[in-house]
């Protein structure tokens, strides 16, 4: 499934994600070195690449006769951690495997997870119907200016009461933390949840049922947990509104970005931009001393 209605796929627009608006809460210097420099690769971004696959591979194939085995949905997993491994090194990207401790383990890591989660959490099909999986989206905002676009993980209705689920699918290296799906703390359900009763309507000229958002995470030691997220009116406008300080903040060629370094993310772990950051690598490495003017004595 495909959900552009305006056919603005292939074509050159100014995209806002919900990773661009979140990222600007963590810094909004990030989000205007992420479009000069690009994103980086890292082993967690790696990891999680492979364990999506894995889970595509179930559910757009969970109908299928046999039902997908470990080797399949292992082979999927593999492909696209491979995939993303060869996109590193293309790109020049060292990819320390700090996690795991090595490149092997780590893809052996995302193919247990997904196995863990096909044997103990994988929803049911008697209870849900698959509505697509991996859905990409584009949307016009700001009259036409930038266009919404995203990719949802997961979208079943409850065979229940009609109800649509948006999944999406995160690995961790330790259980969130209290709050990390709430409306203060996470811009992605308010940003989905907006756009898809309009893209529903577009593709089946109906209006869409109630719909609701969940965060599946699993960590790397197999701990899962769902987190459901579900918004208000007023916590999907804020989300809008952040994403129109964002689009203006960009098309100003004058703005000057906050580098917010009080923010835990400001770390040479989480940062793609250390290097490069005029608050990263340098900030506390300058070998040039520091001149203090002395006193004459009295």
């Amino acid at each position: 499934m495909i959900l552009d209605p305006y056919g603005f796929a292939g074509k050159p627009h100014k995209l806002m994600r919900q990773s661009i608006i979140g990222q600007w809460s963590v810094c909004p210097e990030r989000v205007n070195l992420d479009r000069h420099h690009g994103g980086g690769w890292s082993e967690p971004r790696i990891v999680g690449t492979g364990y999506h696959a894995g889970l595509a591979h179930l559910y757009e194939h969970q109908h299928a006769d046999p039902f997908p085995d470990h080797d399949a949905i292992a082979k999927a997993i593999e492909e696209a951690f491979m995939a993303e491994v060869a996109l590193a090194k293309e790109a020049g990207c060292v990819v320390t495997w700090d996690k795991f401790g090595s490149m092997s383990m780590a893809l052996q890591g995302a193919q247990l997870m997904a196995k863990y989660y096909v044997q103990s959490h994988r929803l049911p099909s008697e209870h849900f119907n698959v509505i697509g999986v991996e859905v990409p989206f584009w949307y016009p905002i700001g009259g036409g200016e930038w266009v919404a676009h995203g990719t949802i993980d997961l979208v079943l209705e409850d065979k229940r009461d009609g109800t649509h689920w948006l999944r999406d699918h995160k690995t961790a290296g330790r259980p969130w933390k209290k709050g990390k799906e709430s409306a203060r703390a996470n811009v992605q359900p308010g940003w989905y949840l907006a756009f898809w009763p309009m893209l529903w309507s577009s593709v089946t000229g109906g209006e869409a049922p109630i719909t609701r958002f969940a965060f599946d995470v699993m960590t790397y030691d197999l701990k899962f947990e769902t987190r459901v997220a579900d918004r208000n009116r007023a916590q999907i406008q804020r989300v809008f509104d952040v994403a129109t300080e964002v689009a203006v903040a960009l098309d100003d060629e004058a703005h000057i970005f906050v580098k917010n370094t009080s923010h835990f993310l400001c770390d040479e772990r989480w940062c793609d931009h250390w290097n490069r950051c005029s608050f990263g690598a340098g900030f506390n490495n300058d070998p040039t001393p520091l001149q203090i003017p002395t006193r004459r004595p009295a």
